[in-house]
């Protein structure tokens, strides 16, 4: 026969069960709401951002224009990529700092081809645009390598 008794036994296994339960797996729920697995990368990752500069040459202003487009499908690729665990905290962290460098040179390219824009006849500027933009064709070669 069921009984009262029965019944408050029922709910109290079924609670005891669900409590244990929910315990159990709030460092997990803690872990995802706090995304402690992957948030000190993606962090890392924001940081890198290419810088607003106003160029008086419009080929060199719509490239920058392209490249800054270009660069946030970059970042949402690798973003994803990372939350989908297709790469392990050392693989972001190499694809982190070759990232960096490829936001840091391209940074400085069309900081010099600004400059050259203000002074045209100084060679130096030619170098170091010319450097520059080897080191950002690199660095994004290596990334697109690393996260295929």
């Amino acid at each position: 026969m069921w009984t009262k008794k029965t019944s408050v036994i029922v709910i109290s296994i079924i609670t005891f069960i669900l409590v244990i339960n929910n315990v159990f797996s709030s460092p997990v729920s803690l872990e995802e709401n706090l995304d402690l697995n992957h948030w000190v990368e993606l962090l890392d990752l924001s940081f890198a951002q290419i810088n607003d500069i106003n160029l008086k040459d419009f080929q060199n202003q719509r490239r920058l224009s392209n490249l800054k487009d270009t660069n946030q499908i970059l970042k949402n690729l690798i973003t994803m990529k990372y939350r989908n665990w297709d790469f392990n905290y050392y693989q972001m962290s190499g694809i982190v700092k070759t990232y960096t460098d490829f936001t840091y040179y391209s940074n400085k390219y069309f900081e010099y081809l600004k400059l050259k824009e203000q002074r045209p006849s100084l060679w130096e500027i030619d170098y170091a645009i010319s450097k520059n933009y080897r080191n950002m064709r690199e660095s994004y070669k290596k990334v697109v390598q690393l996260i295929d």
